[in-house]
């Protein structure tokens, strides 16, 4: 009967006061619900983005060299122990242009799975999202970044244009194509921030934005950037906690303490594969040079044999020069013996025509005179003895007459051999002429393809001896073995959720406080004004302890439903609220808010515990 009593006293205070009670409620809902709600925030940030990392098979450790990563260091690092996975990557920074906007962009290829379908694998490391559009289906296609933070952002159907950097060096080398479609927008878990996507060489050595490429975008005769490994277990843990850390740091050490074994294994593949192509240019060089050299002698063959005929052409031109002018000399000696009995002739061939007319005659008279028996030729052979003697002379004369024809006739036949031989002279000395032009242009060709090939045999072997030095000169790689601490956008949302959680411990305490002075304000003035009712209650027999649980199930049951409500409302909301926030910072597109008991029961006794503590 007097519980009854007691418990309808309560309910009557309760209804009474409901201003106060609801006071207390609202007062210690804001505290146990703020307390809960930042205190979830932080567990929520993690598991959210655990649950993010796991849909997408976040890497747990990479691994990168400065001089690469080829098959043989991957072979190793799947023997290594702990390792369940590793996923080779092609990397390569560039400059890009876009809509007059350039960007430092990161390329990184697309690990399909073997199909020739488009789009990662589901089993590949790092898988990203695909957020709008589509995947590249070729080597000049590409998905960029959906969250980048860009003062021009990048669109679905706009082109990326590959830049030269700003000395006119190439910024990129190793990718096949120089313009990439944008086909689609992606979101990856290596980069969950939206404003750091790395560091890189280019530019103020920020990385604006990443990219995705096909596969065959990459030349594959370029060694991989690096490797991205997952760790057998660590998928089944939440990041971070000490649990997966104790799964992920021995494996970490193991391949720390490799190190020195991937180094010497990688400097000995660079420097082999260098030494191999080096000795293949070097004979190639020492081929091209002996083919060179003997074309160079067969040249210089040649000229040497052009050289002996000219001079041979020379000697004999020069023969015929000697010749032509000795009988140039004859003939003109001979045209002055000619010339000089050219009158005796002239008058001789007058004096034989005419007396040999005048012979006739006189033959024919004394002829006549016989034949008419005047005179016997007896008679006249004085007459006849006389004729004779002027035709012998008239044959002396005509004789030196056909000598004189027969020394013109001569003549005219030599002068025509002469001009004849001179003609034959003039084009050997034409032809002469030309070959020794020839000669001479060959020989200058010559001299310059000597000189050139000279200095370029002198330039390619300095070449190749500087390039042997560079071989030589080959330092041990740097290894680094990067684990998830040192991602820049998962650590930086680990060390935002550790500040909430810093900011849970203080702030909710503001209101704890709050609700400490209200119940206990609240329940002095209902103690002032009930001291009638309490001197009625002593009257009856109450006792103190009796009257005193009152007050303290009042306090009690305003604190603990303003607890259930603040914690179950606020756990949900501000987690919610806040990790949706830092959306804008994170691309983590996962909200998970699930319930957090022992987070919950702590805030409900704080709540509670401070408020009727202190109405106690």
């Amino acid at each position: 009967m007097a519980s009854r009593a007691f418990h309808a006293e309560v309910r009557r205070s309760i209804v009474q006061s409901l201003g106060r009670f609801l006071a207390i409620a609202v007062i210690v809902a804001l505290g146990a619900g703020f307390f809960a709600g930042l205190r979830m925030t932080s567990v929520d940030m993690h598991l959210s983005a655990d649950t993010f990392y796991d849909e997408t098979n976040f890497s747990d450790i990479r691994v990168a060299s400065t001089l690469g990563v080829d098959d043989e260091e991957l072979q190793m690092l799947a023997a290594t122990e702990g390792v369940e996975a590793v996923q080779p990557q092609r990397e390569a920074d560039s400059y890009a242009e876009a809509n007059g906007a350039r960007y430092v962009v990161r390329f990184e290829d697309i690990q399909g799975d073997g199909s020739g379908m488009a789009g990662p694998s589901p089993s590949s490391i790092n898988r990203p999202q695909l957020v709008e559009g589509a995947w590249p289906t070729n080597a000049g296609e590409c998905v960029v970044s959906a969250d980048a933070v860009l003062d021009v952002p990048l669109e679905v159907g706009s082109t990326l244009t590959l830049q030269a950097a700003p000395d006119n060096s190439s910024s990129s080398d190793t990718l096949a194509s120089k313009e990439f479609v944008i086909v689609g927008k992606v979101r990856s878990p290596y980069y969950v921030s939206t404003t750091s996507f790395g560091t890189t060489e280019l530019g103020d050595g920020r990385v604006d934005t990443y990219a995705f490429v096909a596969q065959d975008a990459f030349d594959e005769s370029q060694p991989y950037a690096g490797a991205y490994l997952t760790v057998a277990g660590a998928r089944d843990l939440l990041y971070p906690s000490d649990a997966y850390d104790a799964v992920v740091d021995p494996v970490v050490a193991r391949l720390e303490d490799a190190a020195d074994d991937f180094k010497e294994s990688r400097l000995s593949a660079v420097k082999g594969k260098a030494q191999r192509e080096l000795d293949d240019k070097r004979a190639d060089f020492e081929r091209e040079k002996a083919d060179a050299e003997d074309k160079l002698d067969d040249a210089r063959q040649k000229l040497e044999a052009a050289k002996r005929q000219l001079d041979s052409s020379k000697a004999q031109l020069d023969a015929s020069a000697e010749q032509l002018s000795r009988s140039r000399a004859q003939l003109a000696s001979a045209k002055a013996q000619l010339d000089a009995n050219a009158a005796d002739i002239a008058q001789a061939r007058t004096q034989v025509a005419a007396g040999r007319n005048q012979l006739d005659e006189a033959r024919a008279k004394l002829d006549a005179l016989v034949a008419a028996g005047m005179a016997t030729h007896e008679q006249l052979a004085s007459q006849y003895a006389e004729l004779d003697a002027q035709a012998a002379q008239l044959d002396a004369a005509q004789q030196r007459i056909a000598e004189y024809d027969k020394a013109y006739a001569a003549y005219e036949e030599g002068t025509a051999k002469l001009e004849a031989g001179q003609r034959r002279y003039d084009e050997g000395i034409a032809q002469y002429e030309a070959g020794l032009e020839s000669y001479e242009q060959g020989r200058a060709e010559y001299e310059a393809n000597l000189s050139k090939a000279q200095s370029e045999f002198a330039d390619a072997a300095w070449k190749l001896d500087d390039a042997q030095a560079d071989i030589d000169a080959i330092e041990s790689p740097s290894w680094y073995v990067l684990d998830r601490s040192k991602n820049v956008g998962a650590q930086s949302h680990i060390s935002d959720a550790e500040r909430i959680e810093r900011i849970a411990q203080v702030f909710p305490l503001i209101f704890f406080l709050v609700a400490a002075l209200v119940a206990l304000t609240t329940m002095t003035r209902m103690v002032e004004e009930e001291r009638v009712l309490i001197g009625t209650h002593k009257a009856l027999g109450y006792r103190n302890a009796t009257i005193i649980s009152k007050y303290f199930v009042y306090a009690f049951v305003a604190s603990a439903a303003g607890a259930v409500v603040g914690i179950g409302v606020f756990s949900q909301l501000l987690p919610s609220l806040i990790i949706r926030a830092y959306g804008t910072i994170y691309a983590i597109p996962v909200v998970v808010t699930p319930l957090d008991i022992p987070i919950a029961l702590a805030s409900f006794g704080l709540g509670v515990g401070i408020t009727a503590g202190t109405t106690g």
